[in-house]
């Protein structure tokens, strides 16, 4: 798998990709960020139930308020999504 770094642009998937984890806001689905935090691969079982398998490297992503909610009166906020690796592509 690529290893995004910090301050590279990534689109978020669409469909739900052949690994583990699925839960991806839809909010977020094929939006354009910019990675912000670069987290690593949860590897400890007693982290978190759901972290049993690996679901890959764990990154912040920030998105602009208008990318996301193109529909409403623009504002100047940032949202930031914890997304896994398998939900991004490079840009």
């Amino acid at each position: 798998m690529i290893e995004f770094l910090r301050n590279h642009k990534v689109k978020v998937r669409l469909d739900n990709p052949d690994s583990p984890t699925r839960r991806t806001p839809s909010y977020v689905r094929g939006k354009t960020g910019i990675i912000r935090t670069c987290y690593g691969t949860v590897i400890d079982p007693e982290f978190d139930r759901d972290h049993r398998v690996s679901w890959g490297p764990l990154y912040t992503v920030e998105f602009d308020w208008s990318e996301l909610y193109e529909n409403e009166e623009p504002q100047d906020s940032k949202i930031f999504v914890d997304l896994h690796e398998s939900w991004l592509e490079e840009l």
